[in-house]
C-alpha cells in the first residue's frame, strides 16, 4: 500500500542556491512544495515539485500607507474600547466601509480603485468561528459593528435623536483628548458597597439631606414676593439664576458653559484651558450642535466631525433642539426672553419665568409658547 507525504514549507529569501526553490521577482512569498512517495520497502522518492503562492500581491503590501490613512480615518469617527474591555477593538459609529473607501481614493492617488471588500478585509473578522475569517488580514484593528434587528413599535420617536447626542459627546472627547474628560455612569448599575451605614437623625428635626430638598421644593414652589421677603430663597434664587445664565438647558440634554460677560467675576477671572473645545462652542452660539440629519444616508445623522467642519467653514447649524422629530414640526418652546431654557410643559414655563424675574415684564404671559 502506498504512503504519500505532502511537506509544506514558505520561504521569504531574496536569493537561495536550492533547486527546490524558486524566487519570485515581484518579492512574493514563495511557497515550495515537496512530495515524496515510497512504496513499501523500495524507498524510492518522486522528483520535487516547486511553485509559488497563487494570486497577485495584496493592496496593502503595493501600498503600505493604506493601512495608516485608514486607522486614522476609523479613529476620528469611533470611539476606543475601555481599559477594562477584554479586547482594544474599536466600533465605528458614523462612519460606512464605502465612506473609508472613497477616503483612500482621495488621499492616496496610487490607488486607482479599491473595492469595498478589500477594505472591510483589511478589518478584524466579524465573526472569528467563520470559515470566511480566513480571508481578513486583520491589519486594521476595527471591526463592523453586530446588525440588530431589535426595532419595537413602541421606539420613542426621539430615539435616533437622543442616541445621536450621545455619539456627540463620544467623538468630541475623543477628538479633543487633552482637553475633556467622559464619564459614563449608569445609575441602574448596582455596586457592592459592604454592609448598610447608619444615619443619626437629630430627634429634633430632620436630616441634612432631607432639609435641603424640602427648601428647593419651597423655592420652586414659592411665589415672587415670598421670594423677596425670605433673605433665604433670595441666596437660592440668585444661585439659580447664575446657573440658567451659564447653561443651556434642552430636551434630552444639560450643559453648563462660561460666558464671555464682563459682568461675570467667575467667568473673566476663571482662565481658559479648553482652548479648542471653547473656540467651536463660541463659533456654535455656546451649545454643543444639534444633531442634522444626513443628506447622503437617508435616516442617519451626520458626525461629530462633518459637524465641527461646517461649524469651522461658517456654515449655518441647527438651533436648540431644532429637528427634534416628537416637535413634528413645530416651533421649540424656547424661553422667549433670552434663556437658552426648553420648556417641558406650561407649568414649567410659568416657574422659570417666576424665577428668573421675567413675569416682571409687562404681557410676558402673551410671549409663552402654547401647549397642548
Amino acid at each position: 500500500m502506498e504512503e504519500d507525504t505532502w511537506m509544506f514549507s514558505y520561504s521569504s529569501e531574496e536569493e537561495s542556491t536550492e533547486d527546490n526553490v524558486f524566487i519570485d521577482r515581484n518579492d512574493r512569498e514563495v511557497l515550495t512544495i515537496e512530495a515524496s512517495t515510497s512504496s513499501g520497502a523500495s524507498g524510492e522518492e518522486t522528483p520535487i515539485h516547486t511553485g509559488v503562492r497563487p494570486g497577485r500581491p495584496s493592496l496593502a503590501s503595493q501600498n503600505p500607507e493604506i493601512v495608516a490613512v485608514v486607522k486614522e480615518f476609523i479613529a476620528q469617527h469611533s470611539a476606543a474600547a475601555h481599559n477594562r474591555r477584554r479586547e482594544d477593538t474599536e466600533y465605528c459609529h458614523g462612519v460606512s466601509i464605502e465612506q473609508i473607501r472613497r477616503h483612500v481614493l482621495r488621499t492616496i492617488p496610487e490607488v486607482k480603485n479599491v473595492s469595498k471588500s478589500t477594505i472591510r478585509r483589511l478589518l478584524l473578522p466579524p465573526q472569528k468561528n467563520r470559515k470566511a475569517a480566513s480571508r481578513y488580514t486583520g491589519l486594521v484593528e476595527a471591526k463592523v459593528p453586530p446588525k440588530r434587528n431589535d426595532l419595537t413599535v413602541n421606539e420613542h420617536a426621539d430615539f435616533h435623536f437622543t442616541c445621536a447626542q450621545v455619539n456627540y459627546i463620544g467623538e468630541l472627547s475623543e477628538m479633543l483628548v487633552n482637553e475633556t474628560v467622559a464619564l459614563s455612569t449608569d445609575d441602574k448599575n448596582k455596586l457592592n458597597v459592604g454592609t448598610l451605614a447608619v444615619v443619626s437623625v437629630p430627634c429634633e428635626g430632620c436630616a441634612p439631606l432631607e432639609r435641603d430638598h424640602e427648601l428647593l421644593k419651597t423655592f420652586s414652589d414659592a411665589s415672587a414676593r415670598k421670594i423677596r421677603k425670605s433673605a433665604e430663597l433670595s441666596d437660592i434664587q440668585k444661585e439659580y439664576q447664575f446657573l440658567v445664565m451659564h447653561c443651556c438647558r434642552k430636551t434630552y440634554q444639560l450643559q453648563f458653559s462660561r460666558c464671555d460677560q464682563d459682568s461675570c467675576g467667575h467667568c473673566r477671572t476663571t482662565p481658559v484651558r479648553a482652548e479648542r473645545f471653547l473656540s467651536i462652542l463660541q463659533k456654535n452660539g455656546d451649545v454643543l450642535p444639534t444633531p442634522t440629519l444626513s443628506l447622503i444616508h437617508k435616516g442617519h445623522y451626520d458626525t461629530m466631525l462633518h459637524q465641527v467642519s461646517a461649524i469651522e467653514s461658517s456654515q449655518k447649524s441647527l438651533g436648540v433642539d431644532e429637528g427634534l422629530p416628537s416637535l413634528k414640526g413645530k416651533r421649540v418652546p424656547l424661553c422667549p426672553f433670552g434663556c437658552r431654557y426648553v420648556f417641558s410643559s406650561h407649568a414649567d414655563a410659568l416657574r422659570h419665568c417666576r424665577l428668573m424675574d421675567h413675569s416682571a415684564i409687562r404681557g410676558w404671559r402673551s410671549k409663552l409658547p402654547k401647549f397642548r
